[in-house]
């Protein structure tokens, strides 16, 4: 258990975040991410960023966007409060543009699809006399990576987002659980910029898995996780393969990462139903406590704690 224990020191001093604290509004969303994508539907992915237009009457009534004021509205999904502020720095870098100066607003909108949790810019609309709408598609992130001391969030895909954090941040009612990267690996995140690598790539399809299959009484009920993925690719009967390391010196043998679409590999549905399973079985009446569970098979396996002393 030697592991375990290694694990429990990565959220060492690290408080629970509470979603109040970080999150405006976080009571009531929904906990799961929501994975569609589109911009027919203002949903929990979409955000409209709109620069407010200023009638110049002294300039003979020219209408001029000015780009010191912006608003990010949004839905209900995971954003980071930071971020709005990062729009607004960068926007403020443009003089007051004329809405018909096309190459002016296309620039602007270019400005943000630089940013590293815009994953993709719709055409910009000029609304008369309000403003500048630019439809965007947000990233979201499924788990965060250590940084030193603090972490950062990271994309499915792999996209490092803008933003430290003294802790794991929480969302909707559970943690973004830690992927693990190689000992040793001379790389740092830097926001903005895709995080490399088979160990990482496993890990974040497991963390993406997590959000998608687990329901929202299993994700609060799981608490903080690391997830170790340094083994998926060679896991065998004998080799458990990705380890998700959690509080209180448990182990979760995962198997290989659902990403790598192995045939004979039970479905990853199958596995985080196993997961919720072990979840449940730590209380109520009849509760066990166990120290690991395989999900690796169609019914998982768990090893009881021994009782100290006992």
């Amino acid at each position: 258990m030697a592991g375990a224990q290694r694990t429990d020191s990565l959220f060492a001093g690290a408080a629970p975040v509470p979603p109040a604290r970080h999150f405006r509004g976080a009571e009531g969303r929904t906990v799961r991410f929501l994975a569609h994508w589109s911009f027919l539907l203002v949903l929990v992915c979409i955000a409209w960023f709109v620069v407010l237009v200023r009638r110049d009457v002294a300039a003979e009534g020219l209408a001029r966007i000015e780009t010191t004021r912006s608003r990010l509205d949004h839905g209900p999904g995971w954003v980071d409060p930071r971020w709005e502020a990062e729009i607004a720095w960068n926007l403020a870098q443009y003089e007051d543009l004329d809405p018909e100066d096309r190459e002016a607003v296309e620039a602007l909108a270019a400005t943000l699809a630089e940013l590293s949790f815009v994953a993709e810019v719709g055409e910009a609309q000029v609304l008369w006399p309000d403003g500048l709408r630019v439809p965007v598609r947000l990233r979201e992130p499924v788990a965060c990576v250590r940084v030193g001391r603090q972490f950062l969030t990271v994309a499915a895909d792999g996209m490092v987002l803008s933003g430290l954090w003294s802790a794991p941040p929480v969302c909707g009612s559970g943690w973004l659980p830690v992927v693990l990267r190689r000992a040793g690996s001379e790389l740092i995140p830097v926001p903005g910029e895709f995080l490399r690598g088979e160990m990482v790539a496993d890990g974040l399809a497991v963390a993406a898995s997590l959000w998608n299959e687990l329901s929202a009484a299993h994700v609060a009920r799981l608490g903080r996780i690391a997830i170790d993925a340094a083994r998926s690719r060679e896991a065998t009967p004998e080799e458990p393969g990705c380890a998700l390391f959690l509080e209180g010196r448990r182990i979760v043998y995962f198997g290989r990462s659902p990403n790598l679409d192995e045939p004979g590999e039970t479905p990853v549905s199958i596995k985080w139903a196993s997961v919720g399973t072990a979840l449940d079985r730590l209380e109520g009446e009849g509760a066990v406590d166990w120290d690991v569970a395989d999900v690796r098979w169609d019914h998982p396996e768990m090893r009881l704690r021994e009782i100290e002393g006992g």
